[in-house]
């Protein structure tokens, strides 16, 4: 007799699966690991982009700032940002991972 604990971790399970071709991207992408995942994703890609991106919307916004100043500060936040970024990502991908390898077996 199935009880609700095992209904909703099920159907959490379901919710998030990877497709297959995400699941091999994974699977290479894995291999770095997991330091260097959240340097580049996350610190580097997420941080970096993130914090140029805030930066151009703030000086569009508010004209009187520069760029320059606005990266300045923007920059260091988003990129310490992006650590909590790519290790959450690392471990989610990893969850992922691991429950559509249990399912298979």
């Amino acid at each position: 007799m199935l009880n609700l604990h095992s209904i909703l971790i099920h159907r959490e399970a379901s919710m998030f699966r990877l497709p297959t071709s995400a699941l091999r991207k994974w699977e290479k992408t894995r291999k770095i690991g997991f330091l260097r995942y959240v340097l580049v994703y996350g610190v580097l890609f997420w941080g970096g982009l993130s914090g140029v991106l805030f930066s151009v919307m703030k000086v569009l916004t508010e004209p009187s700032i520069a760029f320059l100043s606005s990266v300045t500060y923007a920059l260091p936040i988003f990129m310490v940002g992006g650590i909590f970024f790519g290790a959450s990502m690392w471990r989610v991908r990893e969850w992922q991972y691991r429950a559509a390898n249990n399912n298979a077996a």
